[in-house]
């Protein structure tokens, strides 16, 4: 692959900030000499012209607290409900801000003394040897899933795999039209099931081989496979989420598995649709979740714990789950 970087640099009165694109497509940019708890406006308007050409945006070295993290996760979608109600019973969650999730042992000087050190279990590390790819949340029927999603790296191991993000956008590019055509015609079943995503494997493709045919916990989502990838409706993406991904409605078990595997195989895992991100401390990442896929390491390279924040924010309205009989799902 040819690497090629491009330097942009703005001068304010506050801010000298270079803006790096790595690659070719300029699908990532690196952000540096910023603070961002300190931006003007013109800051934060070329921030979001950026992102809404850029799928992927490092912010270097930012030391911020859970609240600024959110503040300025914030200004990437104005259409945002500030209520994730999906997030707030969930006990890792910074109380005051249920945006806001700890990942991993949490030791640091970011929080103030009276909120809670939560250690988790996460099912994004159950998997030795695979990466397990996903989106973050998932939506259902009319409602989306959140745009804007994010990484805040506090601490980061010695020997840490990098995330590796896979355009949606772009491999639905390369398609040909009959396989558009039969692709806008399926809908995808997720599972919000905990207890489905930790007692399942993975295969290399990031697809969930479930162990149980059935789970007490289980909800599910529908969603239409191919939609806009944000508000401008100029490119499609998809909605697929590997971690959850149960079925096509519309297609039997069996023949959704093989599907799932073309369309990953074939047009989304390809070596030249992968942005890679290798972490240091502090780093900051604002992705677009609906344009993009992306990796959890495999728990064999985190032998020491990785500590670090995301934050995600809802639609502009709930995430609603659907109820019906499990049989009538599967």
């Amino acid at each position: 692959m040819i690497y090629v970087t491009l330097i942009l640099l703005f001068i304010n009165s506050i801010n000298a900030f270079s803006i790096t694109f790595p690659t070719f497509t300029k699908n990532k940019a690196i952000i540096s000499n910023v603070d961002i708890k300190y931006l003007t406006n013109n800051d934060i308007y070329e921030f979001k012209k950026i992102f809404n050409k850029v799928p992927v945006m490092i912010f270097k070295n930012q030391k911020i607290s859970p609240q600024q993290y959110y503040d300025f996760v914030s200004i990437f979608d104005d259409n945002y409900n500030k209520s994730i109600s999906l997030y707030t019973s969930k006990p890792d969650t910074v109380q005051s801000i249920p945006q806001v999730e700890l990942i991993n042992k949490v030791k640091n000087n970011f929080f103030e003394k009276n909120e809670k050190k939560i250690s988790k279990k996460s099912p994004i590390y159950d998997d030795d040897y695979n990466y397990l790819w996903h989106q973050d949340v998932v939506g259902s029927h009319k409602y989306l899933p959140p745009i804007v999603s994010s990484m805040y790296m506090l601490t980061t191991p010695t020997h840490s795999d990098d995330t590796l993000f896979a355009s949606y956008e772009d491999a639905y590019d390369i398609m040909d039209i009959n396989m558009k055509n039969e692709l806008a015609k399926l809908t995808v079943i997720h599972s919000n099931s905990i207890e489905r995503q930790l007692e399942s494997t993975f295969d290399y493709s990031g697809l969930r081989i479930d162990n149980k045919y059935r789970y007490l916990d289980d909800t599910f989502t529908e969603s239409p496979l191919v939609v806009y990838s944000d508000y401008t409706q100029h490119r499609k993406s998809f909605l697929l989420n590997p971690k959850k991904f149960l079925r096509f409605k519309e297609l039997k078990k069996s023949e959704g598995y093989d599907l799932y595997r073309h369309i990953m195989k074939k047009y989304v895992m390809q070596n030249n649709n992968i942005i890679s991100h290798h972490w240091e401390d502090y780093d900051l990442c604002i992705f677009n979740n609906r344009k993009l896929v992306h990796s959890s390491s495999p728990k064999a390279t985190y032998k020491n714990s990785r500590v670090f924040l995301q934050c995600r924010l809802a639609t502009n309205q709930p995430i609603n789950y659907i109820n019906d009989y499990y049989d009538n799902i599967i």
